[in-house]
């Protein structure tokens, strides 16, 4: 089933009028030629009307799109034929890394490499989420090899959280195998394509995180002792413009409709900013970070527990209607009245 974004709905009702416009002309023997190609021109309007006028927020849903191609649905797009490699002649295959010689056109090869992510849970499990292990990059490692011996160009789908931080990961020589690759493909005599398919998070961590919230929306968050942050820079048209890497001992973010309106670094920062060519994407993740989308925060009521939630809403309610009622005024006891006669 296809998943639609909210602002791809007006596109998808469209579509579904011109699909159903073209099956009664076909069932009643109808030309309406004239009006099919009126109104496949009023979608074509409309999807350029719509994506190039994107909020920041929808940009981050569509490229986080479900429904988006992943690496072996540009490589079946792109080659004739595609023949994958497996393992990296020593530990085990990665799923999570993929790679082989793709024909293009009949008329020349290639050698493909990326990262593979899933579509259901099953599949990302399976992938690693995308996360490569070390074998994962000896595996590329051998591919990079293979394609210069071949005189074969290399063309590297970029679509990864990062590398799979685990411990075991680690105890196989996870940095080793990275920082092996990035050697190796400084000396390549064959030319490399790298292309990202998929995202660039925004991150920032820190010891301790204090957040103040204004009228139930967050306003203001500080981030506190030993604080990174990657920031993805962006001009009024949303055109990347450079990636900000600092370390400092405390980060202040300012918000305005849940969206960053201003940062800013104390304490003898310590800053760079990289064009997207020159920052490895290997390097554009902070050490152990994994996107987990399903446990974000997104209101106050998320702070609490269900069960809270209910209870507080119950003395609210209780709140209100004591409130509401009339202000009668108690009514005096007999005992009351007759205390001095005694």
């Amino acid at each position: 089933m296809r998943t639609l974004l909210e602002f791809e709905k007006p596109i998808a009702e469209l579509e579904d009028k011109l699909i159903e416009m073209r099956k009664l002309a076909l069932e009643n023997n109808v030309d309406v030629t004239a009006a099919v190609a009126s109104l496949t021109d009023k979608i074509l309007e409309l999807k350029k009307e719509t994506f190039a006028n994107l909020t920041r927020w929808q940009r981050v849903q569509l490229s986080r799109h479900p429904d988006r191609p992943y690496t072996f649905d540009y490589i079946e797009k792109i080659c004739t034929e595609f023949i994958e490699i497996h393992g990296d002649r020593s530990v085990a295959d990665d799923k999570a890394m993929v790679g082989g010689f793709g024909n293009i056109d009949d008329e020349f090869s290639v050698m493909f490499i990326g990262q593979q992510k899933g579509r259901n849970t099953k599949q990302r499990q399976l992938r690693n989420f995308g996360m490569p292990n070390p074998e994962g990059y000896r595996k590329a490692l051998r591919l990079y090899r293979m394609a210069e011996k071949f005189g074969l160009p290399i063309i590297t789908l970029i679509d990864t959280p990062g590398a799979y931080p685990g411990i075991g990961a680690e105890e196989r020589g996870q940095s080793e195998a990275i920082a092996r690759n990035l050697y190796v493909m400084a000396e390549l005599k064959t030319p490399i394509i790298g292309v990202i398919i998929g995202e660039g998070y925004n991150q920032v961590k820190g010891v301790n995180l204090y957040g103040k919230f204004k009228d139930k929306t967050l306003d203001n968050v500080d981030i506190i002792k030993n604080t990174e942050v990657i920031y993805y820079m962006r001009n009024d048209k949303q055109e990347l413009i450079g990636i900000n890497k600092s370390v400092c001992s405390k980060i202040n973010l300012k918000l305005d409709k849940n969206k960053i309106d201003d940062l800013t670094l104390f304490d003898k920062p310590d800053s760079d900013i990289y064009p997207e060519k020159e920052l490895p994407e290997n390097a554009r993740k902070l050490r152990g970070f994994i996107w987990r989308g399903d446990e974000r925060i997104k209101s106050i009521d998320d702070l609490f527990t269900k069960e809270e939630n209910e209870m507080n809403d119950k003395i609210v309610k209780a709140s209100k209607a004591l409130k509401a009622k009339a202000d009668v005024p108690m009514k005096v006891r007999k005992e009351t009245l007759e205390y001095k006669d005694k």
